[in-house]
């Protein structure tokens, strides 16, 4: 393994193989790795004043999108609350420059990448499927929700997109290191991967894996037995997980049939519409795109433009609260905390930001402070109960205070993020933004057409499997017809910078041809 490393980049290539174990454990870690990663690579090359690898047209295309982002920040209307958080993106260049980079000096430890990702998944595999069935996770994490479950992450339900998200990328390197594996590891590895994405019940992942597998299944040149057991069995277990477990079945038809709306007649005005859960927030996105069509609001903007008047959406219908029930109201992920002290009893009197009680979490001890007022007539709650965020905590009586037990409200869209990449996008950063992205897509539809035209009537492979993967992996990443989470986020940003480092090494070294 020792001899898969080059002595003089030692260093830096164990971060890199090992970065993604490190994103399971959060930002924090991967952010320290890429820190150092960094400085490794300026200080490599400022020395040796190796600089000609800069010059080619991939690297002037990220570059070009990251700057045009910072230069929306600068001077976007919300650049006090934006211009910070954006300004260094282009550590993430330096990230993906020294990828390339240190596999151009020593292309062995590729096989270390892989062998991390393997590990990396099969770890997963086995928490995953243990925390379906126990509830927990080997660590003793619990579900956050019933119908999803999310291993290592916790309260972040990424599990589902982040294995799909790498998934292509080891059938890539798989077919790269073929000649030192056998056909018959990856087809069951495959089949593992897409039973948990679909026990995960993240809808967008198993939709855009099964896009991914149509793809390859139609591209890559491999044996017609292949293609054909691992579209049947994906297809055998997708269906039997909705016959067999119904909280399966939920997630995936139930919820999603109540979530969008395909009866009425198709208007474009009213398009949102037809996705309940997500319209409020996609029609504010679309109305602060037209505010600014060109530049958008600026990167990572949503969250402070959302609740201004003027892109303010608000539900048709009133929704409503209880006055007179005091609710836990914290944090969803909280689940299990477990009251240690409280401050009331029936009878006291309360008013807005009284302590009520503390509880803990995890070994840690918080406190809760009421959100309502009146007198107390009824307990749910006593020291050493086990409870979750949401719990009834007592209820009040409001007849001397003038409160009705009722308040009525409408909802409106506004969150940390619109949900939607290609509305993300038009809302923050206009079209010149949408476009350039929307325009990346198109152009891996062209190769792959390009591809497909080749092999079908000259009978040759414009591309071999590793880089079709790998263009596989960004056609789902920019895919338009798939809720989204926040491509501005830098987890997010992290945890696809890896394949843009093999993009560019699969794309631009010549050696890797006809490898």
């Amino acid at each position: 393994m020792i001899k898969l490393l080059s002595k003089k980049n030692f260093i830096p290539e164990i971060l890199i193989a090992l970065f993604p174990i490190a994103l399971v454990s959060g930002p924090l870690v991967p952010e320290i790795f890429i820190l150092i990663i960094n400085i490794f690579f300026l200080t490599t090359i400022i020395i040796k004043k190796d600089y000609h690898f800069l010059n080619n047209k991939l690297i002037y295309i990220i570059s070009i999108f990251v700057f045009y982002v910072t230069s929306l920040s600068l001077f976007s209307e919300y650049k006090d609350q934006i211009f910070l958080k954006n300004i260094f993106y282009f550590r993430f260049i330096l990230f993906i420059l020294a990828i390339y980079y240190f596999l151009n000096k020593n292309s062995k430890f590729i096989y270390l990448i892989f062998y991390s990702l393997i590990i990396m998944f099969i770890i997963l595999i086995i928490d995953g499927f243990y925390q379906f069935a126990y509830d927990k996770n080997l660590f003793g994490y619990p579900k956050y929700r019933s119908d999803r479950i999310s291993s290592f992450f916790e309260d972040k339900l990424v599990l589902g997109s982040f294995i799909s998200r790498y998934f292509f990328i080891i059938i890539a390197l798989y077919f790269y290191l073929r000649n030192k594996f056998n056909d018959l590891i990856i087809i069951p590895f495959i089949l593992l991967s897409f039973v948990l994405i679909v026990l995960t019940g993240e809808r967008s992942a198993l939709f855009l894996t099964i896009i991914g597998l149509i793809v390859i299944f139609i591209l890559l040149d491999i044996k017609f037995l292949s293609k054909f057991i691992i579209i049947l069995s994906a297809a055998i277990i997708l269906s039997a997980s909705f016959k067999i477990n119904s909280t399966l079945y939920d997630r995936y038809i139930i919820q999603t049939k109540s979530q969008i709306s395909f009866s009425e007649k198709f208007d474009l005005r009213s398009f949102f519409d037809r996705f309940k859960y997500y319209k409020l927030s996609w029609n504010t996105a679309f109305n602060g795109f037209k505010e600014n069509k060109i530049f958008g609001q600026g990167p990572k903007s949503f969250k402070y433009f959302c609740s201004q008047p003027k892109f303010v959406t608000y539900s048709s219908k009133k929704s409503f609260k209880n006055n007179n029930i005091q609710y836990l109201d914290i944090h969803k992920k909280f689940i299990n905390v477990e009251i240690i002290e409280t401050f009331f009893k029936v009878g006291d009197v309360i008013e807005n930001n009284d302590l009520l009680l503390k509880y803990r979490f995890k070994n840690k001890n918080y406190k809760f402070f009421s959100n309502k007022e009146g007198k107390i007539n009824l307990v749910n709650v006593a020291t050493g109960n086990l409870i979750n965020s949401g719990h009834q905590i007592f209820t009040l009586d409001l007849t001397d205070f003038g409160i009705p037990e009722k308040s009525y409200f409408y909802r409106n869209g506004c969150t940390t993020h619109p949900h939607q990449l290609y509305l993300q996008l038009m809302s923050e950063t206009g079209l010149i933004g949408t476009l350039y992205i929307f325009g990346i897509f198109l152009f891996i539809i062209y190769l792959f057409i390009k591809h497909l035209f080749v092999k079908i009537f000259y009978k040759q492979l414009l591309y071999n499997n590793t880089k079709l993967c790998i263009l596989t992996y960004f056609f789902l990443l920019l895919f338009p017809m798939t809720t989204f989470g926040n491509f501005f986020n830098n987890w997010f940003i992290m945890s696809f910078s890896l394949q843009l480092g093999l993009l560019l090494y699969f794309f631009i070294d010549k050696k890797n041809e006809n490898k």
